[in-house]
């Protein structure tokens, strides 16, 4: 099961950087995107 963060308002489009910056500074997740999904969060 694929988790996709979710952006729902302008708001949260203006915070997404920060935020993916952040999960992929957390060390098993970003192993994860990396062995299972080509290195590329969608």
């Amino acid at each position: 099961l694929r988790v996709v963060p979710l952006f729902e308002t302008v708001n949260d489009l203006r915070g997404a950087g920060s935020v993916i910056r952040k999960l992929l500074s957390i060390d098993w997740y970003r192993e994860h995107i990396i062995q299972n999904h080509n290195g590329h969060q969608e």
